[in-house]
């Protein structure tokens, strides 16, 4: 098994780059790890343009709970806002 962690600033790129990298892979689950918010409309168009560069046949889970998301699926994963997930666990 290889883990491959991006890291970089924000709006550095970082997403855009991993969803490259794991083309190359089937059956492919996407972790989105945020809460909605949608009330504001700047992350809801940062979400949507994530949405249209995704490819159709990706598996998506919106979930800001990274135990219960590997808990329920397998095989290749793409997480997504891993730094926002940390975050939320190191204040708990």
């Amino acid at each position: 098994m290889a883990v491959t962690l991006i890291s970089g600033a924000i709006k550095s790129g970082k997403s855009e780059f991993a969803e490259k990298l794991a083309l190359k892979y089937k059956n492919i689950t996407y972790v989105a790890l945020s809460k909605s918010i949608p009330d504001d409309k700047h992350w809801q168009n940062k979400i949507s343009i994530h949405k249209i560069r995704r490819p159709k046949s990706w598996k998506v889970v919106e979930n800001d709970d990274l135990f219960y998301v590997l808990k329920i699926v397998s095989g290749p994963l793409l997480i997504d806002s891993l730094g926002g997930f940390v975050l939320k666990n190191i204040k708990n």
